[in-house]
Order: C-alpha cells, then sequence, then structure tokens
C-alpha cells in the first residue's frame, strides 16, 4: 500500500510517470546503484538509444514484461515508510546514466547526489525498505512542503 501512495503522490507531484523499483545492486567502487523490477517501467522511461522490447518473466516464464534500461538524467526517488513504527517520507536525488541494461526487465544505474557508501548506510540505520518510486526530475522542494504540511517527518538519504 505504501508504494502505491507514494507512487501516486510523486506522479502528481512530478506530472511524470513513476516505476516503482527495487534497489537491488550498490557498487562502492564505481559509486552506483541499480534500481530494478522485472518489466514494469513505463515505456517513456527508456533509453532510445538501447534495445526496448516485449519479454517474458525471468522467474514464472509468463508474457508480457518489458525490457529496456531506463534513460539518462536527473531523478527522485521516493518512499513513504513506516520503518520503525512510524510514517516518514524518504527522499533522494540522483543522476540516472547511460550504461547496458543489469538484469532482465527493466533496470537502470544512477549515481547519487551522496556516495553510496553513507546513502547505504543511512538506509539501513534508518530501517528503510529497498522498494522505492523514481521518477525523472528534482520534485524534492515539492515532497518536502506536502510532507510538512501533512506533519511527517522527511528523511533525506542524499
Amino acid at each position: 500500500m505504501m508504494g502505491v501512495v507514494t507512487s501516486l503522490t510523486l506522479q502528481h507531484a512530478s506530472g511524470n510517470s513513476v516505476f516503482n523499483t527495487d534497489l537491488v545492486d550498490v557498487n562502492v567502487e564505481d559509486d552506483t546503484v541499480v534500481f530494478w523490477h522485472c518489466g514494469q517501467a513505463p515505456i517513456d522511461m527508456a533509453d532510445r538509444d538501447q534495445p526496448v522490447q516485449g519479454t517474458i518473466h525471468s522467474n514464472r516464464k509468463l508474457p508480457l514484461l518489458s525490457e529496456f534500461a531506463l534513460k539518462p538524467g536527473r531523478i527522485t526517488m521516493a518512499r513513504f515508510s513506516q520503518g520503525y513504527g512510524k510514517l516518514r517520507l524518504i527522499l533522494a536525488g540522483g543522476e540516472m546514466v547511460r550504461a547496458p541494461l543489469a538484469f532482465s526487465g527493466t533496470a537502470g544505474t544512477a549515481k547519487l547526489d551522496t556516495p553510496v557508501k553513507d546513502f547505504m548506510e543511512k538506509m539501513i540505520a534508518e530501517g528503510l525498505e529497498h522498494h522505492t518510486a523514481l521518477t525523472y526530475g528534482d520534485h524534492r522542494p515539492v515532497l518536502r512542503a506536502l510532507a510538512k504540511r501533512l506533519g511527517i517527518e522527511v528523511v533525506e538519504l542524499t
């Protein structure tokens, strides 16, 4: 439910498509993270300079999923979280970079606004989920204002 609420909030704040995703890889050496899901990212998020195709689910072997790398550009990551028993809004920013598709389905490699080591340490210390919502652009100011109006704590990961 929190993923749906986050996605709808992010969609209204940005006016853009939103991708409900999992944080699946953290690379301290090149300071990147990979956001992925089995193939549900909106097609307008595809990097058109790389292959974009339909595919079957890698585990369930059922159609129809999209398979592509996410396009480069500024991103906002958000999540309404109930970690530690209280409602909070988690925010982060970064840059999706052009990179080959990291896993089957839809995935994007991002450089965050803070070193990934610091990002992960804060994420773990705050007891946060690895499920997030992403959209293109920097929409954190609008989300901060919404959280303030609702009396919800904001946790800045970047």
